[in-house]
């Protein structure tokens, strides 16, 4: 079993300390305006060359900007006149963040795979969904979803539910516009679903295969790799 996992990538975490800033007469509004200014850069005004016009961007050089130390040096002018370094305002640290989300059906989720080996995945996947419902307790907005190759399973289960009928029926209906009565359509259509399904389920049994959406469109069943 597998959890899928993202080594991350550094993200610059900021905590503002809203006690020690309402102290000096400021608010989180002019400290995140600061931070965005000095690191991210601000559109101070616009450049015409030409016919084509540029966006002026302002911020600090890159050796104040690039670590946690230099950062916090940052001064913060307050409505007192006061010149004081951002690390006295705010907790500044390097933390290690996601360099990936995954995403799916506008919903965020994470990945567990699991390979089944010696038995049939339908059996083992509903082994591990008793497990799970009976020791698994999710959180409030949370769901499970099995996926992988146990979906194309069941799709194509549920596919073969109604070809196989539907097939069967239209095989009854050529049948009978042949031969226009219903002695011979059925003896063949009989035939046909005790040959063949019995046979290849036999064969099955016999060779310990289990029975799966690959044995079923095989049209001689055998061991599947």
């Amino acid at each position: 079993m597998t959890l899928v996992q993202e080594l991350g990538q550094p993200s610059l975490i900021i905590n503002i300390n809203r006690a020690r800033i309402a102290r000096y007469g400021l608010n989180v509004e002019d400290i995140n305006s600061l931070i965005q200014t000095a690191i991210g850069g601000d559109v101070a005004t616009q450049v015409v060359q030409e016919e084509k016009q540029f966006d002026l961007i302002v911020r600090l050089e890159r050796q104040y900007r690039d670590n946690p130390q230099e950062i916090g040096n940052i001064l913060v002018a307050t409505p007192a006149g006061q010149q004081i370094p951002l690390k006295e305002f705010a907790d500044i640290r390097v933390s290690s963040g996601a360099s990936f989300i995954y995403r799916e059906d506008n919903s965020r989720y994470i990945g567990v795979q699991f390979s089944v080996e010696g038995r049939d995945l339908a059996g083992a996947v509903d082994d591990a969904m008793q497990q799970v419902n009976s020791k698994v307790t999710l959180p409030r907005g949370y769901r499970l979803d099995w996926g992988g190759e146990y979906k194309e399973y069941t799709a194509s289960r549920h596919q073969l539910h109604i070809i196989v009928p539907l097939t069967t029926f239209l095989i009854f209906l050529l049948l009978f516009a042949l031969y226009s009565n219903i002695k011979f359509p059925f003896i063949t259509v009989l035939g046909v679903v005790l040959s063949a399904p019995v046979g290849g389920i036999l064969a099955l049994w016999i060779s310990g295969t289990p029975f799966s959406v690959s044995c079923a469109r095989r049209r001689n069943p055998g061991p599947v790799d």
